[in-house]
C-alpha cells in the first residue's frame, strides 16, 4: 500500500513503541537510583543520630507509575483516530489511486481482527495479574506494555484502512471510530484496573474487538448494512402505526396502581380516546408509504455496485431518509396536525426522492416501490 497518510501513520505508531520502550529504561534506571538514594539517606540518618526514635526522611522524586507511562501513550495513540471518527477530519478522494485494490482493506481488516484476539487475552491477562504483582512495578509495566502491543497494532490496521482512497465515507468512519473505541475501552481499564469495575471494563474491550472482526468486509456492504438498517427502522414503524390504526384509539399510558386512592368520578377509559375518521386515513396512507420506503432501501440494498463515489452518494441520503422519516414518524401520533404531517411527508419525499435519483444516476434501473412511495406522501402532501 502507497498511501502516504497511511505509511505516516504506521511510522508514528512505531516511533511510539520506541518511546515506550525508552520509558520503560528510564523507569527502571528511576527505580534503581531511587532505591539507592533511600537506602544511603537511611545510613547516613542512622549514623548522624543512632539513638533517635525517629529519624529524618528524604523523600526522593516521585516516579511515575507504569499507568501513568501507559496512559499517555494510549491517549496519544487515541488521538490520531478521532479526528476521523468525529468526522471533523475526511480523507480526500484521489481520482488516482495508482495500485490500490480491494485487498489492501482486505488485508488490512484481517490483521485487525487477528490481532482484536490478542488485545483481547491481553486485557484479560492485566486484570487477573494486575493485584498478584502490586508491589512489582515492573510486572506492572510488562502487563500494560503486553497490552499496549496489539492495540498499536489494531488502531495502525484501522487507520490505515479509514485513509485508503477507495473506500467508502461509512465504512472509512467505522474503521477509524472501531480504533477509538478500542483505544477508549483500554483507557478505561488501565485506569480501572484496581477497582472492583476491573472485570466489566475487561468486558468493554472484549465487546470492542467483537465488533471489530464484525467489520463489513467491503464498501458495498457497509451501505448495504446501512440501507438494511434504515429499512427494518421504517418497517417497525409502520407495524406500531398500524397496530394503532386497527385498535382505533390511542393510549395515553395512564395506569392506576392498585394501592392508589381514586377518585370516585375517575372514568376507567379515560386513558384511552378514540382515533377520528380523518387521523386513521392519514394513519393509512402513513403506514403505506413506509412500507414502500421499506421496500426501496431493500430494492437499493440488493442492486448496489461497486462504484465509491455512487455508494458514497447513497450513504449521505439514506442517512438524510433515516432521519426525516423519525421526524415524520413523530407527527404520525393521533391527534394530528394535519400541516405538519404534510410538512414532514414532504420532507420525507425529498429526501427519499434524492437517494432514488443517486441510485439511478449510473444507469441502475429504478425502484418499483418508488412510484407507490411517491404517491401516499404527496396524498399527505395534498
Amino acid at each position: 500500500m502507497d498511501d502516504p497518510r497511511a505509511q505516516a501513520l504506521i511510522a508514528r505508531v512505531r516511533e511510539l513503541e520506541l518511546e515506550i520502550a525508552r520509558k520503560d529504561q528510564l523507569l527502571r534506571e528511576r527505580q534503581s537510583t531511587t532505591k539507592g538514594v533511600e537506602k544511603k539517606v537511611a545510613q547516613n540518618a542512622k549514623v548522624e543520630s543512632p539513638s533517635s526514635p525517629n529519624p529524618p526522611q528524604t523523600s526522593a522524586k516521585q516516579v511515575r507509575t507504569p499507568k501513568v507511562e501507559i496512559l499517555a501513550s494510549l491517549r496519544e495513540i487515541a488521538t490520531m483516530a478521532k479526528p476521523m471518527a468525529n468526522g471533523s477530519a475526511k480523507p480526500e478522494r484521489s481520482l488516482n489511486a495508482g495500485d490500490e485494490t480491494s485487498s489492501d482493506y482486505q488485508a488490512l481488516r484481517t490483521v485487525a481482527a487477528d490481532t482484536s484476539s490478542i488485545l483481547e487475552q491481553e486485557a484479560r491477562k492485566v486484570v487477573l495479574g494486575w493485584k498478584p504483582s502490586k508491589k512489582d512495578p515492573e510486572a506492572q509495566l510488562s502487563l500494560l506494555r503486553c497490552l499496549l502491543q496489539p492495540l498499536e497494532t489494531v488502531v495502525a490496521a484501522l487507520m490505515a484502512a479509514a485513509y485508503l482512497n477507495k473506500m467508502t465515507q461509512v465504512l472509512s468512519s467505522a474503521c477509524a471510530m472501531k480504533a477509538l473505541e478500542a483505544c477508549s475501552s483500554c483507557i478505561a481499564l488501565v485506569e480501572g484496573v484496581d477497582s472492583e469495575k476491573a472485570a466489566p471494563l475487561c468486558g468493554m474491550v472484549e465487546s470492542v474487538c467483537e465488533n471489530i472482526r464484525k467489520l463489513p468486509i467491503s464498501n458495498e456492504a457497509a451501505v448495504k448494512r446501512q440501507l438494511l438498517e434504515a429499512a427494518r427502522s421504517a418497517g417497525d414503524s409502520a407495524r406500531e402505526f398500524l397496530d394503532l390504526k386497527e385498535s382505533g384509539k390511542v393510549n395515553w399510558g395512564f395506569e392506576k396502581d392498585k394501592d392508589d386512592e381514586v377518585d370516585d368520578d375517575f372514568d376507567d377509559e379515560e386513558d384511552e380516546d378514540d382515533i377520528d375518521g380523518d387521523d386513521l386515513d392519514r394513519l393509512d396512507r402513513a403506514c403505506k408509504s413506509l412500507l414502500a420506503c421499506k421496500a426501496v432501501l431493500l430494492h437499493i440494498g440488493q442492486n448496489l455496485k461497486d462504484d465509491v463515489m455512487v455508494l458514497d452518494g447513497i450513504s449521505k441520503h439514506v442517512n438524510s431518509v433515516v432521519e426525516t422519516a423519525t421526524d415524520f414518524g413523530v407527527e404520525l401520533y393521533p391527534p394530528h396536525d394535519s400541516p405538519r404531517v404534510a410538512q414532514k411527508a414532504a420532507l420525507l419525499l425529498a429526501a427519499a426522492t434524492k437517494l432514488h435519483d443517486s441510485f439511478i444516476a449510473d444507469g441502475s434501473s429504478p425502484a418499483p416501490q418508488f412510484i407507490e412511495l411517491k404517491s401516499q406522501l404527496s396524498s399527505l402532501d395534498a
